[in-house]
Parts: C-alpha cells; structure tokens; sequence
C-alpha cells in the first residue's frame, strides 16, 4: 500500500492525487474541507470529537519529538495546529499549550504568581515553530470578542530586573533565541526589530543564564543594533527560515500587582508576544 493508503495507479503512485490536491490547497486554489468542518461551524463537535483531536495533540507532540528530519516535521507541526485550531470552538485548548493564554488571564492573581516564579502553565509542550505559533495566536478566543491570545516570553524571577522595560529586553532576547533555536540547520531568523534590520542564525545552544555565552553573544548584538529596553516593540518583514510570517508581532511588557501567599501586595514584569497591539 501507498503512502496515502490505496495502491498505485498503473504508470502512477500511490498518493499522486492526494500531494496535487494538498499542493492546490496551498497555493490558495483550491478550498480544504475538513470532515467536521460544518459541525465545528455549528458548534456541535461531539465529545467524542473532541477526545479525538485531543489524543491527536497528545501524539503528535511525541511524533515531533521522535522526528529529527526537519522537511519531515513541517507537516507534523501542520496537523497539530489543525488539530488544536479544531478544538478551539469548544474550550480554550491553547491555554493548555505551554506559554499561551489568554490577555484577560492576566488578570488572575494565581496565574500572576506563578509567573512571578517564572512558572508557565499548560499540559502540552511548547515547541511550535515562530510561522505556526502565529497562526495560533491570531485566532479569536471563543465568546470572548475582546480578549486576545498572548505568548509569553518571561516574566520576573528573583536574579532578574522588576523594571518592565529591562525585562521586555530579556524577552526580546528569548523571542530571537527561543526561535532561532527552532530553526532548521543552516537558516536565519530574519526581521526588524522597531525598524532595525536583525538576522539570527540557527543555533542549538542551551541558553538559561545571562553569562550564557550565545546569551552574551545576542545582548551584543542588540546593544550594537541601538536596540534599547522598551515597554514595547514591534517586529515586522519577519522570515522564519524560508517561511515568511505576514503582518508586524508586538512584545509588550507590563507590570501586574497580585497579591502573594502571605497576604503582600507585589508586582510582576511580564513580557509577552501578541499578533494585536495594543
């Protein structure tokens, strides 16, 4: 049997068909329908939908661990933001991945203290490629119109500045090191950064502390490039490799009071990436 599951015409192989439909699709020529489409629109997904798109997102984040072939996981990554796109109607699924939530969770006091430890929630891993996790975040948050998806890049911890400005720095730096990280071999993440033409190769350096040298290495570069601390900036012309990402992305950081175990009031520099500003 084929790759697609039905045996190969004669003079043909199997699949033929299935790659020219899926190449149509993505060249804008030809609509894709998913199966459930209509029931997804009509917000009547059964549970039983629903659990299966969950053990999909459950296996395809071990599929993309196993694969080491970057050609190979670009489809993978494709299916798990069908999947939790699909999902998405019924609950709020991409605040169970990793660094996403919502802007109005913001607004919870336990959500801003374990950020104040630098902890993220979530049950599924975060490991989607910048050109995927936009697509992510720029989806709308079911029966909250004027909510919005947020990726958060760091938050205050105890051997970091409160400052909001210095610690959006440090998450400038997590953003372009975070993703170069998920590049392919041999290709850049390459955008401006408040109009300042950036270039970040791939690296598979591990990267935690500030004397990290490719840490030392990228605050370099962006004290070189004039970029300062800020309260926002704005990204723009962005390629992840040789995906173009369309639009301009914002990281934003603000400061959050919440109220701590014993009883204090503090605060919370929390630096996020959002595809909507402000």
């Amino acid at each position: 049997m084929g790759q697609f599951g039905r045996r190969p015409d004669s003079g043909g192989r199997a699949g033929a068909s299935e790659r020219k439909r899926n190449k149509e699709i993505a060249k804008g020529r030809l609509e894709r329908k998913p199966p459930i489409k209509g029931r997804i629109e009509r917000g009547s997904l059964r549970k039983s939908s629903a659990n299966q798109w969950r053990r999909e997102l459950d296996y395809l984040q071990v599929e993309v661990r196993k694969q080491r072939d970057a050609a190979k996981r670009e489809p993978l990554y494709e299916r798990f933001v069908n999947c939790a796109s699909r999902l998405l109607p019924q609950a709020d699924v991409l605040t169970e991945i990793r660094g996403i939530e919502g802007y109005s969770g913001l607004a919870d006091n336990d959500l801003l203290s374990d950020l104040s430890r630098g902890s993220f929630r979530g049950s599924i891993d975060d490991f989607l490629p910048l050109h995927h996790l936009v697509k992510l975040l720029g989806r709308e948050v079911p029966n909250k119109k004027d909510d919005k998806f947020i990726y958060l890049l760091g938050s205050t911890s105890t051997s970091t500045p409160a400052e909001a400005s210095v610690r959006n720095l440090r998450g400038l730096e997590y953003f372009l090191l975070g993703f170069a990280a998920r590049l392919p071999e041999k290709q850049y993440l390459e955008l401006h950064v408040d109009g300042k033409r950036f270039q970040v190769p791939y690296h598979n350096e591990h990267f935690e502390k500030d004397n990290d040298s490719v840490v030392i290495t990228m605050k370099r570069r962006l004290d070189a490039a004039g970029l300062i601390p800020s309260e926002h900036y704005t990204l723009g012309k962005i390629n992840d490799g040789y995906h173009k990402v369309h639009g301009n992305l914002h990281i934003v950081a603000e400061q959050r009071a919440y109220k701590a175990d014993n009883g204090q009031m503090k605060s919370v520099a929390i630096a996020y990436l959002t595809t909507r500003y402000p």
